[in-house]
């Protein structure tokens, strides 16, 4: 290791004296990559600045001694440090780099298709978002949405739930031909993998809301950080449109995630003594699940222990008029602990 960076600092000394940018881009991007490997995040970054600033500025798309991996893993560097954003972007499609780790944490990284289900449905392929002249395509989409949900499927599961009353021949070639449009509407053959009887989205190209929310939270739970970033990406309930059996368990799931990072969050928070923090957390939650007891219930305690009792009034009025506008009555315990908190303050 000693004898590479002294080997690179010399190319580096090198492409000074002979005023060659690629020779110093090089030679800075190899300095970034050894000082990230050993965890010299300051100095890699400085090195990565420097080296796509010379990168943008001679118009590099390629150069001698170019490693696609090596360079896929700078730009997610890059764009997790802000650094050369559009440039790195425009270099990950033109030279089509993949990562050694599939980046989901970054919303930002240059997706070729970017799909939303925490809230809403909403899908964005090659910066622009997906729009119909006519009629949008159902069955595309729904066969879309089922790819997001099942993740790496045998193809005869979406084939029987999108055609249930086809036999299976007819059902398959349904399916084929859905196949065939979806990665059309996408952008790509690539952005459907589908071989052996097996079929699901590209996560190389495709970014998805709700994987993304989970391997942040997963990360969180290795790394021992907070879920700030998971919790910011919960904008509500998983495909809220859909009612198909299919998509219930993985909103179950995800909602399930959702309230317990929800309430580790406020429990940790509250132990450092940070007020105003823990209310934010509840109320991030009471937003994208209001229909959710526990957030209000937890905030009303909250409120309660700290000598707010007018606040929980008022916010156990709000969780009561959010319930029964929702058809659902709000359970006893909540009723009886609205009451007394509504008799002392």
């Amino acid at each position: 290791c000693v004898g590479a960076r002294r080997h690179l600092a010399a190319g580096l000394c090198l492409g000074r004296r002979l005023g060659s940018s690629s020779i110093i881009c090089m030679a800075l991007l190899l300095h970034a990559a050894f000082h990230f490997s050993g965890g010299e995040h300051g100095p890699g970054g400085r090195c990565l600045r420097k080296a796509l600033a010379i990168a943008r500025c001679m118009g590099y798309m390629n150069f001698s001694w170019w490693h696609p991996r090596l360079m896929a893993d700078l730009c997610v560097r890059a764009i997790e440090l802000d650094i050369e954003v559009e440039y790195v972007g425009n270099l990950v499609r033109r030279r089509r780099l993949i990562p050694e780790n599939i980046p989901v944490h970054l919303d930002c990284w240059p997706w070729q298709v970017w799909i939303r289900t925490l809230g809403r449905f909403e899908v964005v392929v090659n910066g622009e978002p997906l729009r119909f002249s006519g009629k949008p395509p159902r069955k595309i989409l729904d066969l879309l949405m089922l790819l997001v949900t099942l993740g790496d499927v045998a193809d005869e599961r979406p084939a029987d739930i999108l055609w249930p009353d086809a036999d299976g021949d007819a059902a398959h070639k349904s399916f084929e031909v859905a196949i065939a449009r979806l990665r059309r509407l996408l952008g790509g053959h690539e952005t459907i993998v589908y071989r052996q009887g097996r079929v699901s989205l590209n996560r190389n190209l495709c970014y998805t809301d709700c994987q993304a929310f989970e391997s942040l939270l997963a990360r969180n739970a290795v790394d021992g950080g907070g879920p700030a970033a998971a919790l910011d990406l919960y904008c509500g309930a998983f495909l809220p449109q859909e009612t198909g059996g299919w998509s219930i368990a993985m909103r179950e799931r995800l909602r399930d995630k959702f309230v317990r990072s929800i309430r580790e969050t406020a429990l940790r928070l509250e132990k450092k003594g940070e007020f105003s923090e823990v209310i934010d957390v509840y109320l991030k939650g009471v937003a994208a699940e209001p229909l959710v007891e526990e957030f209000y219930c937890w905030l009303m305690d909250y409120y309660h222990v700290h000598g707010h009792a007018k606040r929980a009034v008022s916010l156990f009025r709000r969780c009561v008029r959010t319930l029964r506008a929702a058809g659902i009555e709000p359970s006893d315990a909540v009723m009886e602990a609205g009451n007394c908190w509504s008799g002392s303050g």
